[in-house]
């Protein structure tokens, strides 16, 4: 199967959604074209993509062109705009609209009639270990994921402070809500832990290598085994 992604915006949450999906596809053994605006982040493409250039909120005819020459022989689109939907080609395979952003029950609706509608219900977030993680290779507890208050980002701050007196340090590896930002760089100037910001996946992996643990406050059932991660440390979940 050839499968078509695209997306005219590249937030880094959203980027980090999109290229876990595109890697999924790959890994699967699918053909995929990717429709993003790598000149103007000053991306190369990863191998293995075959991509399409658009610039950065392209206009809805630019949009369209772009789409017309990603769905060359492809068998599906998956979007993560919803004003790609108004630029869509007329001969087109079938469409999936993955819900990134806010939108109204009535616009939901609507697509729906037409199109698949992906939600973050159907796909929850998952923290994704090995199945038989590496022995512990240094002192590193590494968190990797988005830092928010219902992410609990107070008990990894927490954890922290318990961590510091014996030595070990905490990593955080991923983006911060706003909120939760200076509480964040207050533990990092007090030496209680690291925060490193968004991280693009494939090097967030080295970098949690040898750790000696990694938590999550994911329900341990959405954690699910990773095929050809076995550099990822092992991890415990807080249940909720």
């Amino acid at each position: 199967m050839r499968a078509c992604v695209a997306t005219t915006v590249h937030h880094p949450e959203d980027a980090r959604i999109m290229h876990r999906q595109i890697r999924a596809l790959l890994d699967a053994g699918h053909e995929v074209t990717y429709v993003a605006p790598f000149t103007y982040h000053n991306v190369t493409p990863a191998a293995g993509l075959t991509p399409v250039d658009v610039p950065r909120h392209a206009s809805l005819r630019r949009a369209h062109a772009a789409l017309r020459r990603g769905l060359r022989d492809a068998d599906l689109l998956v979007v993560h705009e919803h004003r790609l939907l108004r630029a869509l080609p007329h001969r087109r395979p079938p469409v999936a609209w993955d819900v990134r952003e806010r939108v109204t029950p009535r616009r939901l609706a609507r697509a729906g009639r037409r199109h698949r509608i992906v939600t973050a219900a159907d796909v929850p977030e998952a923290t994704f270990v090995a199945a038989e993680p590496p022995p512990p290779g240094d002192t590193r507890v590494v968190h990797l994921g988005r830092l928010a208050p219902d992410r609990g980002v107070a008990e990894l701050i927490a954890l922290a402070g318990r961590l510091a007196p014996y030595g070990v340090r905490l990593d955080l590896i991923g983006p911060a809500a706003p909120g939760v930002r200076p509480l964040l760089r207050d533990a990092q100037r007090a030496g209680l832990l690291d925060w490193y910001g968004y991280v693009p996946l494939r090097h967030a992996l080295r970098m949690a290598e040898g750790a000696t643990t990694g938590p999550t406050t994911r329900r341990p059932s959405c954690a699910a085994p990773s095929r050809g991660r076995a550099s990822t440390p092992p991890a415990f979940s807080r249940r909720r």
